[in-house]
Parts: structure tokens; C-alpha cells; sequence
């Protein structure tokens, strides 16, 4: 309705302007009749009269025309200048709306990396929490973490991980005795394309691939089938793997971490594990006493 209005008033404008335009060139073609005729009648005072009226009322028209040319352009620039006012002001809006994604994401990223509420009820635990603090600080240090099942051997080695700050490099996590053995070292170093029957035609990258610039976390470690467990020392030793039917080498910059629920040390004397490995990916080690049931505590 706004706009019919405003288009109207504007039809009225432009047709009172072409009137006046049009009686300005009938003025002219009257004038420019007088001063031929006045030049006729050899009455030069005259025509000289109109013609002086005639390059006023020229240069008026001329004018006029200039200034609606310019007023024409600056409406134009007008509309062109509102136009790009809402853009900006969607892109504005756009842009804030993506601020809040963000900042939405980031909260959930960062309940991700959060290991949540951790009651520390005992001097022991106290002593595990600060050992894993002070392991935090050296990435290069390999550590086990010995331990009965259910007493939060994952939660130790992500406090090694992420420390006191909110580390967001990547936690990947392998559990040992998930994994068939057939498809263990595909999993974990990963294969070129090609590389075998059923192997993706990109190919793809291992679990130690995905844990670059992170922690690599080894739960139940004990578990590691026996040829398996000299690549992973290789790995562990040289920082460095190839993928299945790869030929060139990739550095590996990552933290060990490994869990076990098993006396690693016995296993080694029965032949079980590795000594070689044992002794290295222990240069840090954590052992988590058992939960005392309250049973024990206090006995009825």
C-alpha cells in the first residue's frame, strides 16, 4: 500500500515536471520566432532584447535538468546505500547468530574435554592425582597405570592428558581388548588404499595417525596380542610408523598412555608380555590401590 502511494506521487512529480519542460520549449521556440522576426524588421534592439532572454531561460532549463540529473543520481545512490545497509545488517545478524553457534560449541566441546567433578577422599588419591599432574608436564614420558577394574584408570590418564588447563588436542582412546587381532594393526597404524580386500579406496588413517599432537590411550594394554606388541615398542622407540602397504614414514607426535588390570611384571617372568615393552612404556607409572568396600570399613 506504502509503495503504490509512493509510486503515484512520484508519477505526479515526474508528470508536472515534463509539463513545465514542455512549456519551456514552447518559451524558447517563441522567443527564437521574435528575434527572427525583430531581425527582419531591422529592430535589432529587440531581437537583441530576446535573445539575452532566450540564453537565460537556456542556461534555467539547462540548469534544471543538471540538478534533476543529479538529484536522479543521488536517489539511485540512495537506494543503492539502503541496500547495502541491509546486507550489512543481515551479514551482521548472520554473523551473530554464528558467534552463538560457536560459543555454543565451544561449551559443548568444553564439557567434552572436562573430566567432571573428582572427589578426592584419601591421601593416596591425592598423591595419584599430583603424580599425573607432574607426568602432564612432559609429554614424552610413557606411563602405565596399573589397577583393579572400576577404580578410574581412564580418568587418571585423562588427567595426564588434559592436566589443570583444557588441552583440546585429541584423546583416542583403544581398548586392547575390544579389538580382534586380525584387525588390530589395521586399526592401529592404519593402510594406504589397495592395501587389501575390503580396504577403502582412499584408504585410512590409525588410531596413532588420529592422536597427532594429542594422547594415545592404551586400556588394558595386557590384552595386546604378542606379535603386535614389537611394532607398537617400534612406534613407542622411534616415534614414527608406516601404514599397511605404505612406503613412506609418519612421525608420530603423541603421549603414551596405557591401562592395565593385570601385574604386568608377573606376566613378563610367565612369558605373557614383553619384558623389552614393559620396562618401556612403564617410565611413568601409577598404580591405583583397590576400593575398599564398606563392608571392610566397618564390619558388622
Amino acid at each position: 500500500m506504502i509503495l503504490e502511494a509512493r509510486s503515484h506521487l512520484e508519477d505526479k512529480k515526474f508528470d508536472k515536471m515534463t509539463k513545465k519542460l514542455d512549456d519551456r520549449d514552447i518559451e524558447i521556440s517563441c522567443n527564437q520566432h521574435l528575434i527572427e522576426l525583430h531581425t527582419a524588421q531591422n529592430d535589432y534592439e529587440k531581437a537583441y532584447q530576446y535573445q539575452n532572454i532566450l540564453k537565460g531561460l537556456k542556461a534555467k532549463i539547462h540548469k534544471q535538468r543538471l540538478e534533476s540529473k543529479v538529484s536522479e543520481l543521488h536517489s539511485q545512490f540512495e537506494i543503492g546505500l539502503k541496500e547495502q545497509r541491509k546486507k550489512k545488517d543481515q551479514l551482521e545478524k548472520e554473523k551473530l547468530e554464528a558467534e552463538k553457534r560457536f560459543v555454543h560449541l565451544q561449551r559443548v566441546y568444553s564439557n567434552i574435554l572436562e573430566i567432571g567433578s573428582l572427589g578426592i577422599f584419601s591421601e593416596t588419591m591425592r598423591k595419584i592425582i599430583q603424580t599425573a599432574d607432574t607426568i602432564h608436564l612432559d609429554r614424552n614420558i610413557p606411563t602405565l597405570i596399573e589397577g583393579e577394574t572400576g577404580t578410574g584408570k581412564e580418568i587418571i590418564a585423562r588427567i595426564i592428558h588434559y592436566g589443570k588447563e583444557k588441552n583440546p588436542a585429541p584423546f583416542i582412546a583403544v581398548n586392547c581388548s575390544a579389538i580382534s587381532p586380525s584387525l588390530f594393526e589395521s586399526e592401529l597404524f592404519g593402510y594406504e588404499k589397495g592395501s587389501f580386500s575390503g580396504a577403502k579406496r582412499s584408504g585410512q588413517a590409525g588410531k596413532l595417525e588420529l592422536a597427532q599432537g594429542g594422547s594415545i590411550f592404551f586400556d588394558e594394554i595386557g590384552e595386546l596380542p604378542l606379535e603386535m606388541q614389537s611394532k607398537l615398542l617400534r612406534a613407542i622407540q622411534q616415534k614414527e610408523i608406516y601404514r599397511i602397504g605404505g612406503q613412506n614414514p609418519i612421525k608420530l607426535d603423541i603421549r603414551f598412555i596405557f591401562s592395565t588390570n593385570r601385574k604386568l611384571a608377573e606376566e613378563t617372568k610367565q612369558g605373557k608380555f614383553r619384558l623389552d615393552i614393559f620396562h618401556r612404556l612403564n617410565a611413568g607409572y601409577i598404580f591405583i590401590p583397590p576400593i575398599i568396600a564398606k563392608d571392610e570399613v566397618n564390619p558388622s
